[in-house]
């Protein structure tokens, strides 16, 4: 399976995981999975590993699938770290991705290794989130 989508307890965020020949088809449908995991009110925090894929969507498709976010309902206050795969990126989709998502409102921010995203979607934790209204709020 090409991609892979878990809810971390311990660092209160949910972790994208590709590897191989990626489509943008499996990129959205881990997405919504990913939706549906801050939906239940878990965390607002994402982080997005394509450090095994070896081929991936398009500038084009990740451009036509950041622009789904709203049809999507991708919850407001969503935080997207995206680290960069590690065969060579000729296209930078990751800061593609980043740039895009920047343009929208979303949240997201490009990174080189796992442990400075971790703590920079850790540095918006400091409390639970609850989701209300179908958007990610900090508790009364």
């Amino acid at each position: 399976m090409p991609h892979k989508v878990q809810y971390d307890a311990a660092q209160e965020i949910i972790v994208l995981t590709y590897s191989g020949h990626v489509t943008i088809e499996e990129v959205r449908e881990a997405t919504v999975e990913a939706i549906a995991i801050q939906k239940q009110g878990l965390t607002n925090c994402v982080l997005i590993d394509p450090s095994d894929m070896t081929a991936w969507p398009s500038p084009v498709e990740m451009y036509y699938l950041v622009e789904s976010y709203r049809e999507l309902e991708v919850p407001a206050g969503t935080r997207l770290a995206a680290l960069r795969p590690k065969l060579s990126d000729e296209s930078n989709l990751t800061r593609f991705y980043e740039t895009v998502c920047q343009n929208r409102g979303y949240n997201a921010v490009a990174f080189d290794n796992r442990e400075d995203a971790e703590r920079w979607l850790r540095s918006a934790v400091p409390w639970r989130h609850k989701v209300q209204d179908g958007n990610i709020k900090p508790p009364s």
